[in-house]
Formats: structure tokens, C-alpha cells, sequence
């Protein structure tokens, strides 16, 4: 079993990247601040949420124009 802390934890990081993909269907030209600003995250949290989705195969990053 794992402590409770480790699994609201683990929650958290799946809401916040449902959240993500989320936003990135809706504004497929997001950037990562503007994910952060519409989402509330901090710019760590962006970039760790979007490493993990990237890791995935979720997500790609594009230059922007």
C-alpha cells in the first residue's frame, strides 16, 4: 500500500496533465507559458507536465514561426 500523500500526489500530476492536453486540443499553437498563464501553473510545473507528455508521445513541440 502506499502512503495516501504519494497518491494525492500522483493525482495531482494526472489532473494537471489531463489539463494540459486539454488546453493544447483546444489551442493546438499554445505555447508553454501561454499553458502555464491559462492553467495557473507555475513555469516548473509547465515544463515537467510537458516532458512527461512529450515522453509519451502526446505532445510535440514545434519551432515556433
Amino acid at each position: 500500500m502506499q502512503p495516501k500523500t504519494a497518491h494525492s500526489a500522483r493525482a495531482l500530476r494526472s489532473q494537471g496533465a489531463l489539463a494540459v492536453l486539454r488546453h493544447v486540443h483546444a489551442h493546438p499553437s499554445a505555447t508553454r507559458a501561454d499553458v502555464a498563464r491559462a492553467l495557473g501553473l507555475s513555469s516548473g510545473s509547465a515544463t515537467e507536465i510537458t516532458a512527461r507528455l512529450k515522453a509519451a508521445r502526446l505532445v510535440e513541440e514545434t519551432a515556433p514561426p
